[in-house]
């Protein structure tokens, strides 16, 4: 990533997110496929972060409200969490639209990830 545009970045998280989110919350959320869901083991292997850091991370993004929970919550669920089908040992991370709609205005108008270019890939030859 480009050093110069890390500020603009980080500004644009902030106005969207506030000045509370951790920088491994923005990272985590920069590294989602808008239209591929992501085991949530190659979130932690990629990010290597620890297990608790990604789960924190992925409860702040998700709907995860509990009457007991404290902590950083959003208005809007980014992202689901679904168990995988065959194992339910491995669980799956989708973006939902409010959460792809958030990645594109992060990263389009400041041209830092290649979100757009997972999305037209992701729908080439449907």
């Amino acid at each position: 990533m480009n050093r110069a545009m890390i500020r603009p970045l980080l500004h644009r998280c902030e106005l969207i997110f506030g000045c509370d989110i951790p920088v491994s919350f923005i990272n985590i959320f920069l590294s989602l496929n808008p239209k591929q869901p992501t085991n949530v083991t190659d979130i932690r292997k990629n990010t290597k972060l620890s297990p608790a850091g990604v789960s924190r991370a992925l409860a702040i993004m998700g709907a995860y409200v509990t009457p007991d929970r404290k902590g950083r919550t959003l208005d809007k669920p980014l992202l689901r969490l679904s168990a995988d089908i065959k194992d339910r040992r491995y669980k799956h991370v989708e973006l939902t639209k409010y959460g792809i709609d958030v990645l594109h205005t992060v990263c389009c108008e400041t041209k830092e990830c290649n979100a757009c270019t997972k999305m037209e890939l992701a729908t080439v030859g449907k």
